[in-house]
């Protein structure tokens, strides 16, 4: 993740005092952002709204050259939140999957040139999340600003922190509930695997070194063809092959024919 800095400095406009705070969920505190404070519709005036005008540019510009980055930007928005508000670049959970972070560091310089130290980056995963789903769904959603940037940078918290993709349900449920999140949430978010990729290594658990029955044989063909046994890891296959760049409900229609790829899916399914 980008260097941390202080939100809310080098503004002339004041704090708006009909800023009406709201809760939220974030990193399993409801309702405050890492430096301990209610989150706020609107964060300095107009700072904010201009903040989220250059994100929005800047994920338009992004996702129109490659869809694709639209799943990177949601990913990393989850691990942001998931992991005491900050993504560890270098922990194995993040390598090589996630995409996105050169956009997220485009939008963060030109919000620098134009309002700096007024959005954090943490705000900015936030938007661009949200600006992905928009784009890539169809549906927008409002969110608060004011979230602060943590000091920290841990691999092994990331480790602790994330769910593991190949976890029992009784797992994920533990692992989720901790954030504050329910059974319902888990099955919710999980339904954002409607897009991007899966590397090598997921795309096979079930294929070898012995086929797992539950997946369907046709579908269990097609992948062995994309991804045969002892291949590389930077083998890539969709999530969703019936429409791999729309944010929709096929990731759940998919899993109730046996063609889930995450097993997240399927265990919260079972």
């Amino acid at each position: 993740m980008s260097d941390a800095h202080e939100v809310g400095g080098g503004s002339e406009e004041e704090d708006d005092e009909d800023d009406v705070r709201q809760p939220h969920r974030e990193g399993g505190n409801i309702g405050r952002s890492s430096g301990g404070e209610f989150m706020r519709w609107r964060w300095r005036g107009g700072w904010v709204v201009r903040g989220e005008s250059i994100v929005k540019t800047a994920i338009d510009e992004a996702l129109s050259r490659n869809p694709g980055q639209g799943s990177g930007l949601i990913r990393l928005h989850f691990h942001d939140c998931f992991v005491r508000n900050k993504a560890e670049k270098e922990s194995p959970a993040n390598k090589p999957s996630p995409r996105g972070f050169e956009v997220i560091d485009l939008a963060k310089a030109r919000i620098g040139k134009v309002c700096p130290r007024t959005v954090s980056c943490a705000d900015i995963f936030t938007f661009a999340a949200r600006d992905s789903v928009t784009r890539l769904g169809g549906f927008h959603y409002a969110v608060p600003a004011g979230r602060r940037d943590g000091t920290v940078s841990s691999m092994l918290e990331v480790l602790h922190n994330l769910p593991d993709p190949f976890s029992n349900v009784q797992n994920l449920k533990n692992r989720f509930g901790v954030k504050g999140l329910s059974m319902d949430e888990m099955v919710t978010l999980s339904g954002a695997h409607s897009i991007g990729v899966s590397h090598y290594t997921l795309s096979t658990r079930r294929l070898y070194p012995r086929q797992d029955t539950s997946i369907d044989p046709v579908f269990a063909a097609q992948l062995k063809a994309s991804c045969p046994q002892n291949g590389s890891n930077s083998t890539t296959v969709q999530l969703d092959v019936v429409s791999p760049n729309r944010l929709d409900n096929s990731y759940y229609k998919n899993l109730q024919i046996r063609r889930g790829l995450v097993l997240l899916g399927s265990n919260s399914m079972a």
